[in-house]
């Protein structure tokens, strides 16, 4: 894949609290974990698809470019990029437009895997954890890339998304 940009950060961090006390308050709230995976990156680049007018086997048509099809301002899910900047290409000919779009790119993504555990220590051999596991934690919506069929009527615009928040608890006894 295409991405300008990608920054992944991975973690974990041991809570301070409670950790080395003795007695009831190590108990009670000691032995806590944070961990997670944050994701950003920028979109990928579009592809605009037109039905084949090409005569010749192996070959197919690519629509026809007539400027920039990037919005200076004012992008939205029904309106990603600028529809009227291609064209079907006529009868035999295969179109002037590239495989992909350089300037027009799909949403980025800005993700946040976040998991809180609790390890709690009854013997040496005998262990409990608790986990709270949340991904997507902030919700937020993780657009796929618009409609790239010039025969759609739902061209230009985003009409799917996925991935919301998750969230899921696990308990683990090992002996």
């Amino acid at each position: 894949m295409d991405f300008k940009q990608r920054l992944v950060i991975s973690y974990i961090w041991e809570l301070p609290f409670g950790k080395g006390k003795q007695g009831w308050r190590d108990a009670l709230i000691g032995g806590w974990q944070l961990s997670g995976v944050t994701s950003f990156q920028s979109g990928i680049p579009l592809v605009i698809t037109v039905p084949n007018a090409a005569p010749f086997p192996g070959l197919s048509s690519r629509a026809v470019r007539l400027r920039s099809g990037a919005l200076s301002e004012g992008q939205t899910r029904d309106h990603w990029f600028d529809t009227d900047a291609f064209r079907l290409p006529d009868a035999f000919t295969l179109g002037n437009d590239s495989r992909t779009q350089p300037d027009l790119r799909g949403p980025g993504l800005r993700n946040f895997n976040v998991s809180l555990s609790r390890r709690i220590s009854f013997t040496e051999k005998i262990r409990l954890q608790f986990r709270v596991e949340a991904q997507n934690l902030f919700n937020r919506a993780q657009l796929d890339n618009p409609v790239g069929s010039k025969n759609s009527a739902d061209f230009g615009r985003i009409i799917s998304g996925g991935n919301p928040r998750l969230i899921q608890l696990g308990l683990r006894l090992t002996f």
